[in-house]
């Protein structure tokens, strides 16, 4: 769950203080239920379900916020994503009319045109290839 939300260069300290507050919660945990055993055991069992309620609730405020921030490595005006996303254009409607995909289009028909050229020149040097060799016996 850290590795996809914590930039790499930073990763290593969050592992670290993750790995310092799981110890120290475990250790204030045992403790106060220690405590607790000594007055009750339901005291024990009310404590403990309600702190895993409470995890319950954390892991879902934690889930909706993460869905809202989508790329946590994008910078603040690269957030749009999908739809909302803006159109990157590098040069201005009026020099280029077209759009993506009918430029596509021509570029796919100026590679089928190459390769149309490259067919027809591979057929004519076979066929003087041919005669040559024909031409000599």
């Amino acid at each position: 769950m850290l590795t996809g939300v914590i930039p790499t260069q930073k990763r290593s300290t969050a592992f670290g203080l993750f790995g310092t507050g799981f110890g120290v919660a475990w250790f204030a945990g045992s403790a106060i239920m220690g405590l607790l055993y000594d007055k009750s055991v339901v005291a024990v069992a009310l404590f403990s379900t309600i702190l895993q309620l409470a995890a319950i609730l954390v892991i879902f405020v934690a889930n909706q916020a993460a869905l809202i921030s989508m790329n946590p490595y994008a910078k603040p005006k690269e957030r749009k994503t999908g739809a909302q996303r803006p159109k990157i254009r590098h040069v201005p409607q009026s020099v280029e009319p077209r759009t993506r995909r009918e430029r596509k289009a021509e570029k796919e028909g100026v590679a089928a045109e190459r390769r149309a050229i490259k067919k027809a020149a591979r057929q004519y040097l076979k066929k003087q290839l041919l005669r040559e060799v024909e031409g000599k016996n």
